[in-house]
Parts: structure tokens; C-alpha cells; sequence
């Protein structure tokens, strides 16, 4: 389960970086980008949760 997230921390700082580049070139940001950003940080959000709501119990120490 920490691979996925992982993946998915990689996969929204991909693309913050491709929006970096655009707004270095351009000076301005697509108006779609606000939503892809919003939609990958709900994302991420979630797969937390999940992750941290379905980490195994570490054992009990003898």
C-alpha cells in the first residue's frame, strides 16, 4: 500500500512540475490546472486515509 502512495505523491509532483514549466514560459496557469491540482490532491488525500486506515497492526513484542 506505501507503493501506491508513493506512486501517487510522484504522479502529483510530475505534473506540479509540467504546471511550473508552463507558468515559467507562459506567466499564467491554464484554467483547467486548478482542477487537475484539486482533483490530484483529493487523490492523494484519500490514498492516505486509506493507508493509514488499513496499515497492519505491528505484533505484539514478547
Amino acid at each position: 500500500m506505501i507503493g501506491i502512495f508513493r506512486l501517487m505523491i510522484a504522479l502529483a509532483v510530475l505534473i506540479s512540475a509540467i504546471y511550473a514549466l508552463i507558468w515559467l514560459w507562459t506567466g499564467t496557469i491554464p484554467a483547467y490546472g486548478a482542477e487537475i491540482m484539486g482533483t490530484l490532491g483529493i487523490l492523494t488525500i484519500v490514498s492516505l486515509i486509506i493507508l493509514l486506515i488499513s496499515r497492519p497492526n505491528s505484533p505484539p513484542k514478547a
